[in-house]
């Protein structure tokens, strides 16, 4: 008989999500004092760093839809951080600037990720954070580059390989 899989909570996704979850929280404390939620701080830094950006760019640069883009700037209307130009080379085009308070409400939004991260890693030295940046970098890679489970056994995980075709499961083609 087979070993039982590995319960979903000792898997390596669920305590990053719970990392993810935790990281989310604190962040929201930080900007709240800030007039800013989750997610807007995103755009911030993409308006602060593609300055004259078209909605496509900052969708570019955030790795999100343009839609999305679209509703988080509404949703800033109206509160002093951008200004919206035509681009004079194509008048159609509509671009997108941070205002002198964004630029500033920036910088303390930094300053607040940085308290974040500081204290997230409090515990860790210098060489557990380089090697955590190592391990995060590849498990990144390996998600965005393997299209399918693996075939083999996973490190540290109980659970049976998951079989990526018919054939790995001992069934005809």
């Amino acid at each position: 008989m087979a070993d039982p899989p590995t319960p979903l909570a000792d898997l390596m996704g669920a305590a990053l999500i719970g990392l993810m979850r935790e990281h989310r929280a604190a962040v929201a404390r930080e900007l709240a004092p800030l007039g800013l939620h989750v997610g807007q701080e995103m755009l911030l830094d993409a308006l602060v760093r593609v300055e004259g950006a078209t909605q496509a760019d900052l969708a570019r640069a955030m790795g999100i839809e343009a839609p999305t883009v679209t509703k988080m700037l509404q949703r800033l209307d109206g509160s002093g951080l951008l200004e919206r130009r035509p681009d004079p080379a194509d008048r159609r085009l509509i671009r997108v600037w941070p205002t002198a308070h964004a630029r500033k409400l920036h910088t303390q939004m930094l300053h607040r990720w940085a308290d974040v991260d500081a204290r997230m890693l409090a515990d860790l030295s210098a060489d557990q954070v380089a090697a955590f940046r190592t391990v995060l970098a590849v498990m990144t890679t390996n998600l965005a580059t393997t299209p399918t489970a693996p075939s083999r056994p996973i490190p540290g995980c109980s659970a049976p390989a998951i079989p990526t075709s018919a054939a790995d499961e001992g069934e005809p083609s």
